[in-house]
């Protein structure tokens, strides 16, 4: 039996992974969201009753709730502590979706605004949120904690492939492996696996406007040109398989402590992949909230790199080209 606190169960993938780890009963599940009534309904609705699932309040953006949930949870959990703690929480703001940097210059309050909720909740919360669940953690015998990140946030990939998109989500991310790693410095001594991994393209059934359709086109055209194999977005379920399988290979022995990688364990195609999560996701949020095998990479990009190591410092070349336009309309990505 495994215990997991996973941050932003409400919906998309983070309602995944709560359904996927609990469907074993042996496997103990601790949901923490804003709103209990509408997952706790959701849960009955989808999933019926399961009583290894225990859904709790909580905000990354407010200390105290966090205090709290980390308290309740060494209630629920006792002596076993807890073997992962994901991380799957976010804000992911519209205002910087599918448009340059530039396009921000004349936005000075709503950029102060975004770039502050960024922070506070992609950033400051989760370092809050590692440390009241780090004692558990340490408890536990798995002892692993997961961060869902971004392949924005990588340098290399936005300067070669000109990736204009998401810079103030991108930088928060970006902060967030960089806390990531620093945990990984400190604590992996200590047995414990701190480990960033991009969910990939998943599909959730959500169509963008016109308008922002133009805007996503406008971005992937600089990708295009590259022509690789990518064959579209992938399920929920299929991105959360991905993930969880890669974590359970990922060890500080092998070399994954405080890396960055993506859902099929490289670090390569968390950059082609999570490029275009982000930019669908963003044009498909207007709500600005709410806390969320290597041959199969052969299906969905072409990697122009003889490395595939999370470690190596070489610089990469990806793209995608995109064989069915209109199924454009089907991507959006909900990493909360």
């Amino acid at each position: 039996m495994s215990v997991y606190v996973i941050t932003g169960v409400s919906k998309g993938i983070g309602f995944e992974f709560l359904k996927q780890i609990s469907e074993d009963q042996k496997n103990l599940v601790v949901g923490l969201v804003r709103d209990i009534a509408a997952t706790e309904k959701k849960i009955a609705a989808e999933l019926g009753d399961r009583p290894n699932v225990h859904i709790l309040h909580a905000d990354l953006t407010k200390y105290a709730s966090l205090k709290q949930a980390a308290s309740d949870t060494a209630k629920i959990t006792g002596e076993r502590g807890i073997d992962y703690l994901v991380a799957n929480g976010a804000f992911v703001p519209d205002l910087d979706g599918y448009g340059p940097i530039g396009a921000l210059s004349d936005k000075v309050e709503e950029v102060d605004a975004v770039s502050s909720q960024l922070s506070q909740t992609n950033v400051v919360g989760n370092i809050h949120l590692f440390h009241l669940f780090l004692p558990l953690v340490l408890k536990g015998k798995v002892k692993k904690v997961i961060t869902i990140t971004t392949g924005l946030a990588d340098i290399d990939f936005t300067n070669q492939c000109e990736a204009e998109t998401g810079a103030l989500y991108a930088a928060s991310k970006a902060a967030m492996n960089v806390i990531v790693a620093k945990f990984n410095a400190q604590y992996k001594k200590d047995g414990v696996l701190f480990l960033g991994i991009s969910p990939g393209v998943v599909d959730v059934g959500r169509t963008p406007t016109p308008e922002e359709m133009q805007g996503l086109m406008g971005f992937m055209g600089k990708l295009v040109t590259y022509a690789p194999h990518f064959k579209g977005p992938i399920s929920p379920e299929e991105s959360v398989r991905h993930v969880r399988s890669t974590w359970e290979k990922a060890s500080i022995e092998g070399g994954f402590g405080g890396a960055f990688i993506s859902h099929l364990g490289n670090k390569q195609a968390a950059m082609v992949r999570a490029i275009f999560s982000y930019a669908i996701e963003a044009c498909g949020n207007k709500s600005d909230k709410d806390t969320d095998s290597d041959k199969d990479s052969d299906k969905d990009a072409h990697i122009v790199s003889d490395s595939r190591s999370p470690k190596s410092p070489k610089k990469f070349y990806t793209a995608i080209h995109f064989h069915d336009l209109p199924h454009l309309h089907r991507l959006c990505s909900i990493p909360y």
